[in-house]
């Protein structure tokens, strides 16, 4: 009887606060009114948990089963949780279109979101065009950053060293360990 919804969302927030996502996910998990109360922010705060758990498949899940909003706060966190799901499952398209639409509805950052988009976008042009969005100049400068790392995610390595080392990034080649054998001398 005391389990009402808004008992539940004040701990699933409070929780979330505290960065207690298992708390977070155990409170929403299999609530009916996730979707019709708080305008579907009980919805967002599973899909946060899972990613925080790092459960991605299930993020997308429930970012894709929130309702969109006419509430552009709500509704741009909704596309930023989806995005974020999408690039941790490899989704880069998506996750840089998802990224450019919640831009859109979330000005007060939206140049970052278009940064976060350049850093998944395979296409130069693309990268270009979404570079020429930005108004910001802390984010025009982080571009450089967004550049080397699509071309890391690419599998362009000597790309992204070079665009690291000029972006004054100290690059550190890795090399395989070799296993030791009982009779080598390493």
């Amino acid at each position: 009887g005391r389990r009402t919804p808004e008992a539940v969302y004040l701990a699933a927030t409070a929780a979330s606060e505290w960065g207690g996502w298992p708390e977070v996910a155990r409170q929403l998990t299999g609530e009916s009114w996730l979707d019709s109360l708080y305008a579907s922010r009980g919805r967002l705060l599973l899909a946060r948990a899972a990613l925080e758990l790092g459960n991605d498949s299930l993020a997308l899940g429930q970012s894709l089963a929130a309702p969109p909003t006419s509430d552009d706060s709500t509704d741009g966190e909704r596309l930023v949780l989806m995005a974020m799901a999408l690039d941790r499952l490899g989704a880069r398209d998506s996750s840089a279109s998802t990224y450019e639409r919640a831009a859109a509805r979330l000005p007060l950052v939206a140049d970052w979101l278009l940064v976060r988009a350049a850093a998944v976008t395979d296409d130069s042009t693309e990268r270009a065009r979404l570079s020429d969005k930005l108004t910001d100049p802390l984010a025009r400068h982080r571009m450089g950053w967004s550049e080397a790392a699509a071309h890391e995610r690419t599998g362009d390595l000597e790309g992204a060293a070079r665009r690291y080392v000029a972006l004054g990034e100290r690059v550190t080649a890795l090399r395989p360990r070799l296993a030791a054998s009982p009779d080598s001398d390493s």
